[in-house]
């Protein structure tokens, strides 16, 4: 498939307008997500977003509940899978739809190391797996 020309700003606003936030706070925000990626509002490509998703997210949780920030990412990741060229229609609808698969196909890999796996770092305001149980006292 062939990905669709799409300005900075032009990408910048469409996922902005999925994320939910304030027209006060939702710019600053969604710039501060991709800096701290490395990237800056004017050179960010599908990819940068794709790489900012659980800074996105982490954000998103501050001021929506969990089903609300699901939704959302589901749509952002369907837009972002449009641009570049992996489907053909611009329609939130199929986003969502897109969307999810797009997050169980490409997902991040957890701390599993399986492709797809749900876990993401603490950072993004999910939980990882508990960790090897702390060994009890040795007697004397």
């Amino acid at each position: 498939m062939i990905a669709r020309m799409a300005s900075p700003d032009e990408i910048f606003d469409r996922v902005l307008s999925y994320c939910g936030f304030t027209d006060a706070l939702g710019p600053g925000i969604l710039v501060r997500a991709l800096t701290d990626e490395g990237v800056d509002k004017q050179s960010a490509t599908v990819n940068d977003y794709r790489r900012a998703v659980p800074r996105i997210e982490a954000r998103m949780k501050a001021y929506l509940d969990a089903d609300e920030v699901a939704h959302r990412l589901r749509r952002i990741m369907g837009y972002l899978a449009f641009v570049d060229g992996e489907i053909d229609e611009d329609d939130e609808r199929v986003f969502s739809r897109i969307g999810r698969a797009h997050a169980a196909d490409k997902g991040p890999m957890g701390a599993s190391g399986k492709k797809g796996s749900r876990e993401v770092t603490p950072a993004a305001g999910t939980r990882l797996p508990p960790g090897p149980k702390p060994r009890p006292p040795r007697d004397g």
